[in-house]
């Protein structure tokens, strides 16, 4: 029953709420520090239904058994906001930049590289691309199926990564012809999946002896290459592909 009456109410605490109450501060502060003193501090409210702030973005901290030892171990497990795309190169103008990166900015020691200091990305581009290394030879992540965890070195994983790169080819193949012969965006509207679609019944027909892991995991390979890209194969137009790196030995 008791109203209190603010200048502006920010719905939710996650990073565009927090920003915004950031913004908001930072703004007043210009002014001051400009010697217009005749803006007063903006009163605001953020409303969050969660008891938590945040929004998306959630660290956990879990605990595991590990393989090769009778203990558990814990770890931090990102729940939401797990990647951050478009790290924001120089353009020259500041409003194309990652607002995160922006933020990471500010906690980089003078002298330093936001992408040394912050950042230690195992692979430029789409990692994904290439499973064979920042999947199956990495260390770093351990891929269950059915309660089981996949074995890199397996038959099934080695079939699945080389069906994963015979369709990349062909798909790089495919759109480098389109481009040679003028119909890459000029004209026609053709995307990632259906070219995907078109030479995976081709490729899988090509292995006599595939199994159920195999056929699984290929298209999880191209579900993770989506979601670095962050948008459906069904959205990415085929224009000029490039050959995919060759897979390690």
């Amino acid at each position: 029953e008791n109203h209190k009456s603010v200048d502006v109410v920010i719905i939710g605490a996650g990073a565009a709420g927090l920003q915004c109450a950031s913004d908001l501060l930072l703004s007043h502060d210009d002014s001051s520090k400009s010697g217009d003193d005749s803006i007063e501090k903006p009163s605001f409210m953020i409303l969050e239904a969660r008891d938590r702030v945040g929004g998306r973005i959630l660290t956990a901290t879990e605990t595991a058994q590990e393989l090769t030892k009778n203990s558990r171990v814990s770890f931090p497990r990102d729940l939401g906001a797990a990647w951050v795309h478009g790290t924001g190169l120089p353009t020259g103008d500041e409003e194309d930049q990652n607002p995160i990166m922006r933020l990471l900015e500010k906690t980089t020691p003078e002298g330093q590289s936001v992408e040394d200091f912050h950042l230690s990305p195992a692979f430029s581009g789409n990692g994904w691309t290439r499973p064979d290394t920042i999947l199956h030879k990495a260390d770093r992540i351990a891929l269950f199926r059915n309660g089981k965890r996949i074995q890199n070195d397996s038959q099934d994983t080695i079939d699945a990564i080389k069906r994963h790169y015979r369709i990349q080819n062909k798909i790089a193949e495919h759109s480098n012809h389109l481009f040679e012969i003028g119909e890459g965006m000029q004209t026609v509207i053709t995307s990632v999946a259906q070219v995907r679609s078109m030479v995976s019944a081709t490729v899988s027909t090509e292995d006599d002896d595939s199994s159920s892991l195999t056929d699984d995991l290929v298209p999880f390979y191209a579900f993770m290459s989506e979601n670095w890209n962050g948008l459906p194969e069904n959205d990415i137009q085929v224009n000029f592909v490039t050959l995919p790196e060759k897979p390690m030995e």
